[in-house]
């Protein structure tokens, strides 16, 4: 999810920070927003800035600068932060109105993104320790791409925005490029025929996990037995990592409210995992029918 613009140093100082310590002491600053939930880092791009009153400022990934970028699950805004080497860090932000998706084309009448109403576009531009408070501005999406949740693969957009609505624009072109991004995280479980119950009552059952990614993974489940019209429950669980391309064995003792038998056990399994990429918790689960023979 994008993050607000809210948070991002809300009150412009001056020109580039040149306020009078009577002023700043009427204002009421908000302090620099968290960088964005689901931001990734950029590969390869640019930052080149004209500031009023005709300051000029460059920065490139891998040289002067290094980039984090997101796109909203709806495709309808983009954000970018860039922090130089020098301790610079600027953000922009541009969005679609409401419901459409950001594409290729011209956004003119854009004002303050978080807070822009339905119908108009959204833009930010901000850092240093300054920002709009309210803006008007445009922007010209040359090229984007954007893949799979809150992924942008390719931007090209320029960018102008007065605060206030007056005053000298400043002015920007920022560009993204990164290389595709991997497939989301899968994961699949399968449950051993068979297993074995202690003569305590207690069931150890195995199985197996595959993914095509590295991940932590939390294997928990659920058991259930008829014993002379009587249905015990029980569950468990482990955790151990999981490779690709490596087929993970898994053991798991049950903890159950009444002692098991030989014979049928009815198992659901879950594997869960968290895909680090895409910032999302990913699940793989299969029932069984398992046959359970004395340890």
């Amino acid at each position: 999810m994008l993050s607000g613009a809210g948070g991002r140093g809300n009150v412009m100082i001056g020109a580039r920070g040149r306020l009078t310590a009577v002023v700043l002491a009427t204002l009421v600053t908000v302090g620099a927003a968290a960088p964005p939930a689901y931001a990734h880092p950029v590969e390869s791009g640019s930052l080149d800035l004209v500031l009023a009153p005709g300051e000029s400022r460059s920065y490139v990934v891998g040289v002067d600068a290094t980039m984090l970028a997101e796109s909203s699950d709806d495709r309808n805004q983009i954000w970018v932060q860039v922090n130089g080497s020098n301790g610079d860090d600027w953000h922009v932000e541009l969005g679609a109105p409401y419901g459409q998706e950001l594409t290729v084309g011209t956004y003119t009448g854009a004002t303050r993104n978080a807070f822009r109403e339905p119908g108009t576009p959204g833009l930010d531009f901000g850092g240093n320790g300054w920002g709009c408070n309210t803006l008007t501005g445009s922007f010209v999406v040359h090229e984007i791409t954007m893949e799979s949740p809150n992924y942008l693969r390719h931007l090209d957009a320029t960018f102008e925005q007065s605060c206030e609505g007056t005053g000298e624009p400043d002015r920007g072109r920022v560009v993204v490029h990164n290389p595709p991004p991997p497939p989301t995280l899968a994961l699949t479980v399968t449950v051993d025929a068979t297993g074995t119950v202690a003569p305590d009552g207690l069931v150890t059952l195995g199985g197996t996990v595959t993914c095509n990614r590295a991940t932590d993974v939390e294997l928990y489940g659920s058991t259930a037995q008829q014993v002379r019209g009587v249905t015990w429950q029980g569950s468990l669980a482990t955790y151990f990592r999981c490779e690709p391309g490596v087929t993970s064995p898994w053991q798991a003792t049950t903890v159950s409210d009444g002692p098991f038998r030989t014979g049928v056990l009815d198992v659901t399994a879950t594997a869960w995992g968290y895909d680090s990429f895409y910032f999302r918790q990913v699940y793989g689960t299969t029932t069984a029918k398992v046959r359970l023979t004395r340890s």
